[in-house]
């Protein structure tokens, strides 16, 4: 069974819903293409994890955050600037435990068009 149906499934099961990063533990890179400047991570991944990864390669993140102990989910839900612009997919569940979303863009805008997806529902 994936994370994310495992995720699913306590979500589902739950009586109230409390998520913390650490409960999750769904953090780490999971595909990394630096001649393509395309990394694949989970949502816990800390911005301080990443940055790390990229520098091995002398690459770096093209958007900014406050903090690196932050994680990349984190700083996506909460709209870091120009963050969505470099983002390719995202695979969201709704705290019903349903899989809303799970889209991979090519040459599109992330945040617009997840807009124009939820204002479908």
């Amino acid at each position: 069974m994936s994370r994310i149906a495992e995720l699913q499934q306590l979500v589902k099961a739950a009586d109230g819903l409390k998520v913390s990063s650490s409960l999750i533990n769904y953090a780490g890179v999971l595909e990394y293409y630096p001649e393509e400047l395309v990394i694949t991570v989970k949502s816990s991944t800390t911005i301080a994890e990443l940055q790390t990864a990229l520098a091995k390669h002398n690459q770096a993140l093209p958007f900014f955050v406050k903090s690196p102990q932050q994680s990349i989910g984190a700083a996506f839900a909460l709209g870091a600037e120009d963050l969505s612009d470099a983002v390719l997919g995202v695979k969201i569940i709704d705290g019903t435990g349903e899989l809303l979303f799970s889209k991979w863009f090519k040459n599109l805008n992330v945040k617009y068009s997840l807009i124009k997806a939820f204002a479908t529902f």
